[in-house]
């Protein structure tokens, strides 16, 4: 996923810049390639979470010319298998906490 995926939705002007994302890997029907398509943002704390890491955690990483949304600390792209480490290891620890917390 790419900055320059993003782009604005006419019909709600209020996510800005991040009112669509266009998919370019989408789901493919047996024996086809990947279909591309356009999703419409639509949960208000979706787009304010992913403006604000474009906008003000990004940046930190330094690397502005960089294409990709997510990047390490080392500026290159995040790959699938670690977001997706990532993901299930704070779902994890959200369910100890829920559990010990009962």
């Amino acid at each position: 996923m790419d900055l320059v995926d993003f782009g604005r939705n006419p019909k709600a002007p209020q996510f800005g810049r991040f009112g669509t994302l266009n998919v370019r890997y989408g789901k493919a029907k047996r024996g086809q390639p990947p279909r591309r398509r356009n999703v419409l943002s639509v949960m208000d704390w979706a787009v304010e979470a992913v403006r604000d890491y474009a906008e003000n955690i990004r940046p930190r990483f330094g690397c502005v010319d960089h294409p990709a949304l997510w990047v390490t600390e080392r500026g290159g792209r995040i790959k699938p298998s670690a977001a997706q480490r990532t993901v299930r290891a704070f779902a994890h620890q959200q369910a100890e906490t829920a559990r010990s917390t009962g």
